[in-house]
C-alpha cells in the first residue's frame, strides 16, 4: 500500500490524519501553517496509527526525525531540530516519571524516533549520534545530582516499598512485618513473664 492509500485510508477513521495530505509522495500538514517533507524512506503503514493521536505537529515531528535517521548529512538546522526534539522528550519523559502529568501516550509515540535512533542501522549516523549525545549528557545531569529527577527502583508491585530515610535504601514491607512480628512476640512473652513472676511471689 502506497503512502496515499495508507493515508486516505486513514483519515477514514482519524480526525487527525484529515489534516494531512501527500502529493507526489511528499508529505504536507496544514495546520497552524503549512510542513511539507518528502517521504523518501518512510512507509506511513509500517508506523504505529497511535501517532496520529496526538498534536499534528507532533505526528509530522516525529515522522520527520525518522527521515532525518537516513540522512548521511545534517544541516545545521537540521542538528538543531534533533537536539530540541529529544531533550523536548526527555523533558516530557521526565515530568511523567515524577507524576507531573499523564501524557503516557504522548511520550510513548515522541520515543518511536528516540528508541530507533539505537537500532544498528542507524547508530554511526549524525541523527542517531545527535539523539545519543543529548540523551548522554541529560543521563549526567542526573547522576551529578543537578536534576532532582526521581530515582527509578524495581519493585515487587504486590509488596509497597518505603524508603529508610538514613539509608535511603528501599525496604521491602514484608520483611519489615516480619522483623515487627518478632518485636510483639517479644513484647508480649516479656509482659506474661513480668506478670506471672509477681502472681508466683
Amino acid at each position: 500500500m502506497s503512502n496515499e492509500e495508507y493515508l486516505k485510508y486513514l483519515q477514514n477513521y482519524n480526525d487527525n490524519a484529515k489534516l494531512f495530505q501527500i502529493q507526489n509522495n511528499i508529505l504536507i500538514l496544514n495546520y497552524n501553517g503549512n510542513f511539507k517533507m518528502p517521504l523518501s524512506h518512510i512507509n506511513l503503514s509500517e508506523l504505529n496509527p497511535s501517532i496520529f493521536n496526538i498534536d499534528p505537529r507532533e505526528t509530522f515531528q516525529i515522522i520527520y526525525v525518522l527521515e532525518l535517521l537516513y540522512k548521511p548529512n545534517l544541516s545545521e538546522s537540521e542538528t538543531n531540530f534533533i537536539t530540541n526534539y529529544t531533550q523536548k522528550y526527555l523533558s516530557l519523559n521526565d515530568s511523567v516519571l515524577d507524576n507531573d502529568n499523564d501524557d503516557k501516550d504522548r511520550v510513548w509515540c515522541l520515543s518511536i524516533p528516540i528508541y530507533k535512533a539505537y537500532d544498528p542501522m542507524f547508530t554511526n549516523n549524525p541523527t542517531a549520534i545527535t539523539i545519543s549525545n543529548v540523551i548522554n549528557n541529560h543521563s549526567e545531569i542526573i547522576e551529578s545530582g543537578k536534576n532532582k529527577q526521581k530515582r527509578l527502583v524495581l519493585e515487587n508491585k504486590n509488596i509497597p516499598t518505603i524508603f529508610d530515610e538514613e539509608d535511603n535504601l528501599p525496604i521491602n514491607l514484608e520483611k519489615a512485618g516480619f522483623i515487627s512480628l518478632i518485636f510483639i512476640v517479644a513484647a508480649v512473652i516479656a509482659t506474661v513473664s513480668y506478670i506471672t513472676y509477681y502472681i508466683i511471689r
